[in-house]
C-alpha cells in the first residue's frame, strides 16, 4: 500500500500521521496515504510530507483543485522557496488573497505559480511579489497563463544574467544584471524596472525600446512598464 512504500520510515508513525490527517479532513485514509505518498515522490521530507499533505487538501476544498494536484504544486512552491509549514498555510492564503482580487480562478493561478517558481526564486524573486505580479497580468492585463508565464521566464532570465544583449543596454545606463537582480530581490520587479525606467528617462533614452532590449520580448517589456505603474500593483498588495 501507500504507507508501505514509503521505505525507510517508521510504519507506526507514518500510519498514525495518515490517520491523523484523514480524521481531521474527513478522507478516506487509503486516499490520504495515497497523498503521503505524492508528497514524498514530489520531494518533500519526512517532516514536511504531513503538513503538505494538510495543507494541499484544505487549498483543494477552497480552489477545487484535484487533492494530488494541490499536493504536487505545493510541493513544488515548498521546495523553491524553502517554506515551513506555517509559509505553506500563509502561502495559500495570500494566493487566494490575490485571485480574489483578479478575478482569476485560484486553481488555475496556483498551478501557473507552481510551474515558475523554481525559476522565479532562483532569480531571487520572492512568492508574495511573483503571486500579485502573476495576479495583475492575468486580472489587469488579460494576459493567459502561457503569455504571463513566457513573459515573466523571460525577465527571470535576464535578472540572472543570461543575455548578454541585456546586460549591454543595462550597461549603457550604469547598471550590471547583478544590479538588477539585488533590486528585485529587495524592492520586488515593479520597484526594479520602475529604476531602471528612470536611469533611462533621466539620460534622454527611449524608455520602451530599453526595456524590450532588457527583457528580451515585446510581451516583456510591456509588463515592465505596466509594472511600473503603483497605483495599478497596489490593488493587488496586501
Amino acid at each position: 500500500n501507500a504507507a508501505g512504500a514509503m521505505s525507510g520510515q517508521s510504519m507506526e508513525g507514518m500510519r498514525a500521521k495518515i490517520e491523523q490527517v484523514a480524521k481531521a479532513s474527513h478522507s478516506a485514509q487509503n486516499e490520504v496515504a495515497g497523498l503521503f505518498l505524492t508528497a514524498k515522490q514530489a520531494g518533500m521530507s519526512t517532516v514536511q510530507i504531513e503538513g503538505t499533505v494538510a495543507a494541499a487538501i484544505n487549498f483543494s476544498k477552497v480552489s477545487g483543485m484535484d487533492r494530488a494536484e494541490a499536493v504536487k504544486s505545493l510541493s513544488q512552491v515548498t521546495r523553491a522557496w524553502t517554506l515551513t509549514e506555517q509559509d505553506q498555510v500563509s502561502a495559500m492564503d495570500q494566493v487566494a488573497a490575490v485571485a480574489s482580487r483578479s478575478g482569476q480562478d485560484l486553481g488555475a493561478l496556483q498551478t501557473t505559480l507552481a510551474g515558475m517558481s523554481e525559476h522565479a526564486a532562483h532569480a531571487g524573486v520572492s512568492l508574495a511579489d511573483l503571486s500579485t505580479t502573476l495576479g495583475y497580468m492575468q486580472g489587469n492585463m488579460h494576459m493567459t497563463s502561457e503569455q504571463a508565464s513566457g513573459a515573466l521566464n523571460g525577465m527571470f532570465s535576464v535578472i540572472e544574467g543570461g543575455s548578454p544583449k541585456a546586460a549591454k543596454a543595462l550597461a549603457a545606463i550604469g547598471m550590471s544584471t547583478q544590479q538588477l537582480a539585488e533590486n528585485v530581490k529587495e524592492h520586488g520587479l515593479a520597484a526594479a524596472m520602475a529604476d531602471v525606467a528612470q536611469k533611462v528617462d533621466a539620460q534622454g533614452g527611449d524608455v520602451a525600446g530599453t526595456l524590450k532590449k532588457i527583457t528580451g520580448s515585446t510581451e516583456a517589456a510591456k509588463l515592465a512598464m505596466q509594472l511600473m505603474s503603483v497605483d495599478g500593483m497596489s490593488n493587488f498588495q496586501d
